[in-house]
């Protein structure tokens, strides 16, 4: 299969191989000895395809359907039109929220003392990420 000299000149095609190819064989061969050993000795005949008796003749179908005379004519009673008489709901105005979001907030610095300058810087970074992202 690896070879393309080979494979140009020869007309076998080789499948690929793999778990569930062989799962999926393997299960049809396995279904078909079950099959065997479960109808041994069972002869399955062959129905007839043809009857010794002659069916019966075809019914006709009429042209036009049948013609039925109700007593009373069929009337359907629409319900009358009510278009534009609703009631129009007010729309109320939405309260407004307690505490506003605010939508750009301006960088927060808290001034704490650390112990060392190293502290200190990486303290007001901390700091400048949160107040960026809205935490404090």
């Amino acid at each position: 299969m690896n070879n393309s000299r080979v494979m140009a000149e020869c007309n076998i095609q080789l499948p690929d191989i793999n778990r569930k190819t062989l799962t999926q064989w393997y299960n049809n061969k396995q279904k078909k000895r079950e099959a065997e050993v479960l109808l041994q000795g069972i002869r399955i005949t062959e129905p007839a395809m043809a009857s010794s008796q002659p069916l019966p003749p075809a019914k006709e179908i009429p042209c036009r359907p049948p013609v039925v005379n109700f007593p009373t004519p069929l009337t359907f009673i629409l319900p009358a039109n009510t278009t534009g008489e609703a009631k129009l709901r007010l729309v109320t105005p939405r309260a407004e929220p307690l505490f506003r979001k605010p939508t750009n907030p301006a960088p927060s610095r808290i001034q704490l003392r650390p112990n060392t300058s190293t502290q200190h810087h990486q303290l007001a970074l901390l700091l400048q990420c949160h107040a960026a992202k809205g935490i404090i």
